[in-house]
C-alpha cells in the first residue's frame, strides 16, 4: 500500500535536519499512460506533474509504463549522488543514449575505477585555473559570433548559440583545430547526432536514430583522426590518448562525450538567457553599468579579477541557469537494498529512480522569494513566483543557504559536470560582450520543449544592435 506525505512546503527543505525527520511515506503520483508521454516532451514539467509538491512520490517511466520513484528532497538527493559508486547506485539511461554516447563513456560506464579514472585524466582542462587561462580565447571567439548576429537583420539565437559553443568546445578547449568550413559541416553533423535521441530508436537509414548513429560514426572518425595526430596540442584530448591510447574506444567515446555535454546544454542555456534579457532589459542595462565600471578599472579582458568584479553578470548567469533547467532530471537504478535517506521509502535491487533537479529547485523558497531591483530579498514565499527573473536574489546573503541547497544545475556527486566551469565562462563572456556593445530584442512569444534538450520552439528570433558610442 502507498501512504501520502503532506505536501512540500518550502520553509521545509531548508535545512537538511527537517527533510529527515519525514516519514517513510511516498506520494502515489502514477499517472495514466497517456499523460507520461509528457516526459518525451517535457519531461522537468512531468518530473513536477508526478511529485505533485511532495519530496518523494511514484511515478511511471519510459514506454514500459515502469515504476520509478521520484527524489526532489535536496539532502537525500545530494546524499544519493555523492556517495552512489559506494550505495551500488548506477545510471540509468535508455538504449538509444548508451549507443548515441558510447557504452565507455563517463556518462554510460558502469566501472567506478574506469569512471574515477576518465575524472583525473579529463578534469584538469576544465578547472577554474585552466578556464581562466582559456578565457581570453573563449572572449575572442564569442566577440566574433556575436558580432556575426549583428550583421544580420535578424538571426536564430538557438542555432547560432549551438554554432557558437561548438566552435569553443572544438577549438578551445578541446583544441581539434577546425576551420569554418569544418566547424560549419560538423555543427550540422552533431545536429544531426543530437537529433537521434528523440524516440523512437529504431536504427533504420532514415530513422532519426539511424541518422544520428551515422552521425556518430561520422564524428568517431574525425576524433580518430585528432587521436592519431602526432602533432595533436596538450590538452584532455591528448590526455586521453596518451592514456587510453589512440585507437581506443574509451578515449574516443569520451571525445564526442565531452562535446555532448559542453554543446547543447550550454547553447541551451545562452538561448534561454538571450529570451529573459530580451523580456527583463532592465537587466541588460544594469550589466551595462556595471560593465563600463568593469572596463574603466580592469580594461576589456575578462581576467579573474575582472569577472570577480562583476556579480550582477555572475547573477544573471546562475539565476538563467536556475530558471532554464535545461537538465530536469538523472535517472538512476539500484543495484542492492537500499534506504532512501530524509525519511524516503527502501529500495528493492533493480529499482529506478529519479533525481528531479527540476522540481528540487522549484521548492526552493528562496526562487519564490520577493526581490526588488535593489536587491532586497524577503523569504515570503508568496511574494513571487518561481519562474521570476531576478538575478539579485543571488546577491542576498539571506538567501545564499536556501539556494546552495536546492539549486544543482550541473549535477552533483559523482556525475558532477566537468564542463561547469567552461559553462560559466562562455555565459559571462556572452553577457560581457553584450553589455558592453549591443541593444536586443527577440520574439518570445514560443515554447520550450525540454527534451532532449530545452529549446525554443520557433528558434528565438532575435535583432542585435551595436551601440552608438559617444
Amino acid at each position: 500500500m502507498i501512504t501520502r506525505v503532506a505536501k512540500l512546503e518550502p520553509h521545509d527543505a531548508v535545512a537538511p535536519s527537517t527533510a529527515s525527520a519525514v516519514d517513510a511515506v511516498v506520494h502515489d503520483g502514477r499517472l495514466p499512460f497517456l499523460q507520461t508521454l509528457l516526459q518525451f516532451a517535457k519531461p522537468n514539467a512531468y518530473a513536477q506533474k508526478v511529485l505533485a509538491g511532495h519530496r518523494y512520490a511514484w511515478g511511471k517511466m519510459g514506454l514500459a509504463y515502469e515504476d520509478a520513484l521520484f527524489v526532489a528532497d535536496p539532502a537525500a538527493a545530494r546524499s544519493l549522488l555523492t556517495a552512489e559508486w559506494q550505495n551500488g547506485i548506477r545510471t540509468e539511461w535508455p538504449p538509444t543514449f548508451k549507443a548515441l554516447l558510447g557504452e565507455q563513456s563517463i556518462s554510460i560506464l558502469q566501472d567506478p575505477q574506469l569512471h574515477s579514472k576518465l575524472r583525473q585524466v579529463m578534469g584538469p582542462t576544465f578547472s577554474a585555473e585552466a578556464v581562466a587561462g582559456l578565457m581570453p580565447g573563449v572572449q575572442q571567439t564569442v566577440a566574433k559570433h556575436v558580432g556575426r548576429w549583428a550583421q544580420q537583420d535578424s538571426f536564430a539565437a538557438y542555432p547560432a548559440a549551438r554554432l557558437l559553443t561548438f566552435d569553443v568546445l572544438v577549438n578551445q578547449a578541446l583544441g581539434l583545430g577546425m576551420d569554418d568550413d569544418e566547424l560549419a559541416h560538423f555543427a550540422k553533423v552533431f545536429k544531426q547526432w543530437g537529433d537521434g535521441f528523440m524516440p523512437p530508436g529504431i536504427d533504420l537509414p532514415f530513422t532519426a536514430f539511424g541518422k544520428g548513429m551515422a552521425a556518430r560514426r561520422e564524428m568517431t572518425a574525425r576524433v580518430q583522426q585528432s587521436l592519431r595526430d602526432p602533432n595533436l596540442g596538450e590538452g584532455v584530448v591528448q590526455r586521453l590518448r596518451d592514456e587510453f591510447g589512440a585507437d581506443s574506444q574509451v578515449a574516443s567515446d569520451n571525445v564526442i562525450v565531452l562535446m555532448f555535454a559542453g554543446y547543447d546544454t550550454t547553447s541551451s542555456a545562452i538561448t534561454y538567457m538571450l529570451n529573459q534579457l530580451a523580456l527583463n532589459p532592465h537587466v541588460l542595462e544594469q550589466m551595462r553599468q556595471e560593465q563600463a565600471a568593469v572596463q574603466a578599472q580592469h580594461g576589456n579582458q575578462l581576467t579573474p579579477a575582472a569577472v570577480a568584479a562583476m556579480p550582477y553578470t555572475t547573477a544573471v548567469v546562475k539565476e538563467t541557469l536556475r530558471t532554464a533547467q535545461v537538465i530536469g532530471y538523472v535517472p538512476r537504478v539500484a543495484t542492492q537494498a537500499l534506504k532512501v535517506p530524509g525519511g524516503g521509502p527502501e529500495l528493492q535491487s533493480g529499482c529506478p529512480f529519479i533525481v528531479a533537479l527540476g522540481a528540487m529547485a522549484a521548492s526552493d523558497p528562496a526562487a519564490a522569494a520577493a526581490v526588488s531591483a535593489a536587491g532586497q530579498g524577503s523569504p515570503d514565499s508568496q511574494a513571487g513566483t518561481v519562474q521570476d527573473f531576478r538575478p539579485e536574489r543571488w546577491l542576498q546573503p539571506e538567501l545564499a543557504k536556501s539556494l546552495a541547497l536546492h539549486q544543482a544545475p550541473f549535477g552533483m556527486g559523482a556525475h558532477y559536470c566537468l564542463g561547469s566551469q567552461l559553462a560559466m565562462a562562455e555565459l559571462t563572456a556572452v553577457l560581457a560582450e553584450l553589455a558592453r556593445s549591443y541593444s536586443l530584442t527577440a520574439d518570445t512569444d514560443t515554447d520550450w520543449p525540454d527534451f532532449p534538450i530545452k529549446r525554443p520552439a520557433n528558434g528565438l528570433p532575435c535583432t542585435l544592435r551595436r551601440l552608438v558610442t559617444a
